[in-house]
């Protein structure tokens, strides 16, 4: 959709590290956290915050729901669901690069043939594959 942003495919292996990063902060903000800060408001639970966005970025990319999740776990009450944890479990990961969907494109020739006065052009077959698809 957005070009400007290139979307790259992660592994299984990338989704169990968002995982266990994921599932390490939500445990800290749910579990932990509250036993010792009043009101589950403090400034260690927004640097926590910065930290999952920062390091899901760095092991999966840069993913759109990643600020979605930022910008939720920014709003009071909102950040006491698993939001991080959520958004590492719907991200799409492939084994290989060979289980991505993969689209042959070709040209197909001429119905007529082309008239002398326009210079006749090399048909060239491209194959294409879709990458990021989410």
């Amino acid at each position: 959709m957005f070009s400007i942003v290139p979307k790259p495919t992660i592994s299984r292996r990338q989704k169990r590290m968002a995982l266990m990063v994921a599932g390490f902060v939500d445990f800290l903000q749910i579990a932990v956290f509250p036993l010792f800060f009043e009101g589950g408001f403090s400034p260690f639970d927004d640097m926590l915050d910065i930290f999952a966005a920062i390091a899901l970025t760095f092991i999966c990319g840069f993913k759109w729901q990643f600020v979605v999740a930022f910008s939720m776990e920014l709003l009071p009450f909102l950040d006491i669901l698993p939001t991080w944890t959520a958004v590492a479990l719907l991200l799409p990961a492939y084994d290989t690069v060979q289980e991505l969907p993969r689209i042959n494109v070709s040209v197909a020739p001429p119905e007529s043939p082309a008239p002398s006065s326009i210079p006749s052009h090399e048909l060239i077959d491209v194959e294409a594959q879709v990458v990021g698809r989410e």
